[in-house]
């Protein structure tokens, strides 16, 4: 009788383990950008009316950042906006601390020389130029 029970509980403990072994974290749910976010990325052009705009943010390895919006009236270049700050990665998550504007932390995916940042419902596509 003994024999039984201990046999009908192996079916149970053999799944209670294997739903523990692949629901486990594993590291390639681990993201790391550190080094593939450095670099210089560019956003594409956007465009309302007779106006457009692009930005580019040079990334450091020493957790500052530099955008530059570009601003165009009519095709024609109308002038530029310079931001500067310092920035901290903690997986897919960058927070973006603005020397002058504050604080935003945005969600990041990077793909080779694509990356694409998400700000709430907003998302933004960059090409990494440098």
């Amino acid at each position: 009788m003994k024999k039984l029970l201990i046999y009908s509980w192996l079916p149970c403990l053999v799944a209670m383990f294997m739903c523990e072994t692949l629901t486990a974290c594993d590291d390639d749910d681990d993201v790391n950008y550190s080094n593939a976010i450095i670099g210089t990325w560019q956003s594409a052009n956007e465009y309302e009316d007779d106006y457009s705009w692009y930005n580019t943010m040079e990334v450091n390895e020493d957790g500052t950042f530099t955008e530059i919006y570009y601003y165009y009236y009519k095709g024609n270049y109308s002038y530029q906006t310079i931001s500067t700050g310092t920035y901290t990665l903690a997986g897919d998550k960058a927070t973006l601390k603005y020397d002058d504007e504050g604080e935003y932390t945005l969600t990041i995916a990077i793909n080779g020389n694509t990356m694409k940042v998400s700000y709430g419902y907003y998302s933004e596509y960059y090409t990494k130029v440098k």
